[in-house]
């Protein structure tokens, strides 16, 4: 994270009510944790290791990660507030989670989807299958004797108003998961052109109102 100068963790209880944490570690310079409290804003001493626990979902996106840099004593501000709050309940539990720089000091929740891997079988032959030299209209229909009729189909019934609307739901949530990997993979990608050399404009992801 940041060529290495600080990485931040995330971490979710399966039980607790306030159930995240936050770490950092620093090896190039000191770091802190702003931590919204009363509509004030808290921040302990910058140091080179912290962990803030019992945060809700809502008040993590609020947290500012400040970086103090030894060399240049410049100072950096990174925040997780651009994560959807149903990616945060999504991840898995009891497991720090590094989060990715992305721009305009974002810090994003990793691609935790799956590899697939596609095994390669032989391809099957037919057996015992001869060409016929009679038209498709030609042939004999199949024999059944004995068998019982294909039963039709079960179409599935009319959603109702709040089935729908669940449905609904579910899809604005797919959406902006596949929003927030887009994000991340832009990040991903951002960083790469950087360190061959090349320049990012910032630029916003348009997203629903």
């Amino acid at each position: 994270m940041s060529d290495n100068v600080f990485q931040v963790w995330i971490l979710r209880s399966e039980t607790a009510q306030r159930p995240f944490s936050l770490r950092f570690k620093t090896s190039n310079g000191r770091g802190m944790f702003m931590l919204p409290q009363s509509g004030v804003t808290a921040a302990p001493p910058a140091s080179t290791a912290d962990e803030v626990s019992g945060l809700l979902a809502r008040e993590l996106l609020l947290v500012r990660y400040i970086h103090i840099s030894d060399q240049t004593r410049k100072k950096t501000t990174w925040t997780p507030e651009s994560n959807p709050i149903g990616a945060l309940h999504k991840l898995p539990a009891k497991r720090w989670i590094e989060l990715l720089c992305g721009p305009s000091g974002a810090l994003l929740i990793p691609d935790l989807s799956p590899t697939i891997e596609l095994q390669h079988t032989a391809p099957r032959r037919a057996k015992d299958w001869q060409p016929s030299d009679k038209a498709p209209s030609q042939r004999p229909a199949p024999q059944h004797d004995g068998q019982p009729p294909i039963p039709e189909p079960n179409l599935p019934s009319k959603q109702t108003a709040a089935e729908r609307i669940l449905d609904l739901e579910a899809k604005v949530d797919r959406s902006n998961q596949r929003v927030a990997q887009l994000k991340r993979r832009i990040a991903k990608l951002e960083r790469d052109i950087e360190r061959l050399g090349g320049t990012v404009e910032p630029w916003v992801l348009d997203t629903m109102k």
